[in-house]
Parts: structure tokens; C-alpha cells; sequence
């Protein structure tokens, strides 16, 4: 495909170093209605261990260093060195040289990104990036715990959700309550606020919200004029993308667990 036969507003990545689209292990167009969900892997995240240096600015060398914790501190490198590459083909910038500004919540946004937009979620070794041209989006990934959250259901879930909750059996409301905070967790980031001072907002939003309990792709719902997507990431995760636009083409990129970065592995399509 040539630059000059797509939509406007198209993006191509590059990382290959020829024109057009063709890309390492066929990345697709980043099209004006659609979204792509780089789904990463820590064997995929290990391959940035030494590039950090490299790959961060000083705010966030600052940051990193803030963190005690050997472990996540270098979660956090390997994972923001891992943002910056991916952003870095969509924006045709070298990885090191791109710049970020932060909102008063802390949301960052790409300065001279032409219209990219991003959102990044890790948990426990696990990272995923969504990104979007000119619409708002936010992307959320939690671990599903075997613990008990019957006390935060009410506060979290609203009414009606919780009459539901109390219905499912324990490992089911463990699933169904992951699922539902990272609905709201997505939601929040694509809002640009923080989903501690910002709950109030969305509880009257998701008050009669129903619960989901699949983890499973190819599913969305719709939630005051945006769309909100369920994706199937790894086992015993839940992972939900929340865009601006009532409905988006999903292209759900994982890269395999080789010595390359990002080189791709497989790509979903959803619609």
C-alpha cells in the first residue's frame, strides 16, 4: 500500500527502514477511525533492560530513581523506554528525543505528536499502550486477584451492579470486579482525571452499568456517547480500552518474545 492511496489523516509505521507500509511482522496503517492496543509481554519488555538510559529523559530518569523497589523500578524503565518506541514510529521521531507534557492530574500527552494520542496501563511485568489519532482514549490492565472485594463493591460498582456482584460466586466476583474497575480506570484516563478525585463523575455514569464477566474480545459497549472495549490479553488479567468515538476499529498488535523490540507476533482485528 502507498502513502498516496490512504485516508487522510493516515498513519504508517516504519520501523523497517523502507516507505510505505510495510512494516516488521506487518504492522497495519493506524487509520483515522481505528486504535491500536500494543499488548506486551515481560519477555517483550525485558528486550528494553538496557536502553533505558538511553531512551529517558531527565524527569523520568528522576522519577525512576524515586522508586526503592528493584523490581518495579525496573518495570517502570523498561516499560516507559517501551512507550517511547512505539510512539516514536507513530510520530516518525527518534525514541529518545520525544516530549512529553503533563496535565494538572498528571495525564501526559506528546508535545508535536500530529494528532497521536496514547494511553499506557502495566501490571505486574505486563504493559499495555493504546494509541489513536485526534480522539481521546484510555486503556487499563489489572490483575485478577483471589481476594475479597465485597467491601469496595458498593462504593465502586453502584447499586444496581452490586445487586448483581452479590449474586456471583467468589471466584466469579473476583473476575467481575477486576473487569469493572479497569472499565473505570480506562475511563478516567481518557477524561484526564484522576480516578481517586475523580470517582464522583463516573459513578453516575456506571450506576446501572451491568456487570461483565468475559474475558473475551470482539466485545464493546456503549457508555455516554463513547465505546468501551474488552480485550483478551493474558490469563487472569483484564483489560478494557475506552475511545472517544461511539465505535472503533480495534487492531490489538503483540509482539513476540524475541531479541528484537517489538517486532510483531500476531494482530487482531476487531470491530
Amino acid at each position: 500500500m502507498k502513502n498516496s492511496a490512504l485516508p487522510k489523516n493516515t498513519i504508517c509505521l516504519d520501523y523497517s527502514g523502507h516507505g510505505g507500509c510495510s512494516v516488521v511482522g506487518k504492522v497495519p496503517c493506524l487509520l483515522s477511525d481505528s486504535a491500536h492496543v500494543w499488548m506486551l509481554s515481560p519477555g517483550v519488555l525485558s528486550s528494553f533492560e538496557g536502553l533505558t538510559e538511553k531512551l529517558l529523559d531527565r524527569d523520568e530518569k528522576i522519577r525512576l530513581s524515586r522508586i526503592s523497589n528493584l523490581i518495579a523500578s525496573a518495570r517502570w524503565g523498561q516499560t516507559r523506554s517501551a512507550l517511547r518506541y512505539v510512539l516514536a514510529g507513530y510520530v516518525r521521531q527518534d525514541p529518545e528525543k520525544l516530549v512529553f507534557e503533563y496535565g494538572s492530574r498528571g495525564k501526559p500527552v506528546l508535545v508535536n505528536s500530529g494528532g497521536v494520542e496514547f494511553s499506557l496501563s502495566h501490571s505486574h511485568g505486563y504493559a499495555v499502550i493504546a494509541v489513536a489519532q485526534n480522539t481521546t482514549i484510555g486503556v487499563d490492565i489489572e490483575k485478577i486477584r483471589t481476594r475479597s472485594y465485597d467491601e469496595l463493591a458498593e462504593r465502586i460498582l453502584g447499586p444496581s451492579a452490586t445487586v448483581q456482584y452479590k449474586k456471583l460466586d467468589p471466584q466469579t466476583r473476583s473476575q467481575a470486579f477486576a473487569l469493572a474497575w479497569s472499565e473505570r480506570e480506562a475511563f478516567a484516563k481518557m477524561l484526564g482525571i484522576g480516578i481517586g478525585d475523580g470517582w464522583e463523575q463516573l459513578l453516575p455514569l456506571f450506576a446501572k452499568f451491568a456487570l461483565n464477566i468475559e474475558l473475551e474480545s470482539r466485545k464493546h459497549n456503549s457508555l455516554a456517547g463513547y465505546s468501551l472495549h474488552y480485550l483478551k490479553s493474558w490469563p487472569n488479567f483484564a483489560t478494557v480500552m475506552c475511545s472517544a468515538r461511539p465505535q472503533a476499529r480495534i487492531e490489538v498488535i503483540r509482539p513476540s518474545d524475541d531479541d528484537n523490540p517489538l517486532s510483531v507476533s500476531g494482530i487482531d482485528i476487531l470491530s
